[in-house]
């Protein structure tokens, strides 16, 4: 019985991030700025193993925002000061994962044809019989939607099985 990557999916938005703990059911999250990291805690990625992935998608801005790990300050526009702030590649490092976690540049999916192109480069990171768990908190108002489409697609033609899907407030 062949068993398929636990494939780890989200999307990473631009906001500035207070830090909080996620609760749900008796699970609480580390305090942590990014949604991610309480999800790959709550979904038990740390027992993953190595064949295992992480994928986030990344506008450039989210990138150069809330990704690159060099980041170590932004402004708090509500209270306007300057913060400490971690970037989620960093914090994802720290997190020492058995598995490698990597970035995919997508485009701002401002028209039909960029949401295409957002859709094909999800689909070409699932492999056969992948297990997918998606975070779909930062997700544009479209995307939701086109993971399940993506998702119902994959099933058919990849064989995966969605394993988990949240949404963090």
């Amino acid at each position: 019985n062949f068993m398929g990557r636990k494939v780890f999916i989200s999307v990473l938005g631009t906001g500035f991030y207070g830090a909080c703990k996620y609760v749900k059911d008796g699970f609480v999250s580390t305090e942590t700025r990014f949604i991610q990291q309480a999800t790959l805690e709550y979904v038990k990625a740390h027992e993953w193993g190595a064949t295992d992935t992480g994928i986030f998608l990344l506008t450039q801005r989210a990138k150069e925002t809330n990704w690159d790990k060099t980041i170590a300050s932004r402004q708090n526009m509500r209270l306007n000061i300057s913060e400490s702030y971690e970037g989620l590649e960093s914090i994802l490092e720290k997190m020492e994962l058995p598995f490698k976690c990597q970035s995919v540049d997508i485009l701002d999916g401002k028209d039909e044809d960029e949401m295409w192109g957002i859709f094909n480069e999800i689909f070409n990171q699932i492999e056969e019989g992948d297990e997918l768990y998606f975070d779909l908190t930062h997700s544009f108002r479209y995307l939701p939607m086109l993971v399940l489409v993506l998702n119902n697609y994959a099933k058919f033609l990849k064989n995966v099985t969605t394993k988990h899907i949240s949404y963090g407030n």
